[in-house]
């Protein structure tokens, strides 16, 4: 059987973008000293821009570090981030899920990474949902369709075994 693989591949700008607005939501919600909110005070510099680009390819190694070799390649330094990943035994709904959990993973880390910086209690909540997308991708792979069907039976085998110091043929009589 052929292996079969599928590129994903994922727009910076829309991870990016998502971030954001997940950062903003809670920002909504943090005050600064004065009970002010921080989330008109607070924008992101070109420097930081380029801080979320770095997490999201560190997003991206570490997804393929931890599902090689289910995750063939990764094209380090690219825009947009992308994966090849190996889908020969995963029926087509597996293929769209395990992608869904590669997105998913990408935008937690990263939403995860930026949260760390403010040492905000909401960066809890992005690693239990990376370690989430990371096990769902897991189930995945391991759950595998059953090879193909065959008429052949034990009687239709042949092998040997290897004694010392000659070598005996197992013939099914």
């Amino acid at each position: 059987m052929a292996e079969e693989t599928k590129l994903i591949t994922i727009s910076m700008e829309s991870i990016e973008g998502d971030v954001t607005k997940q950062v903003s939501v809670i920002a909504k919600r943090l005050k600064d000293k004065e009970g002010v909110s921080l989330f008109g005070s607070t924008t992101l510099s070109s420097v930081e821009k380029m801080v979320i680009r770095q997490y999201i390819e560190s997003a991206v190694r570490s997804f393929a570090g931890e599902m090689a070799p289910v995750v063939k390649t990764y094209l380090d330094s690219s825009l947009p981030a992308s994966v090849t990943f190996n889908v020969t035994r995963l029926n087509e709904g597996h293929k769209n899920a395990f992608e869904s959990c590669f997105m998913g993973y990408v935008r937690a880390y990263t939403a995860y990474m930026v949260l760390t910086l403010s040492s905000t209690e909401q960066a809890k909540v992005y690693s239990e949902e990376m370690n989430m997308h990371l096990k769902a991708a897991i189930q995945l792979v391991f759950d595998k369709m059953p090879p193909p069907t065959s008429v052949k039976t034990l009687k239709d085998m042949t092998g040997s075994i290897e004694n010392e110091p000659q070598l005996e043929t197992i013939k099914q009589g």
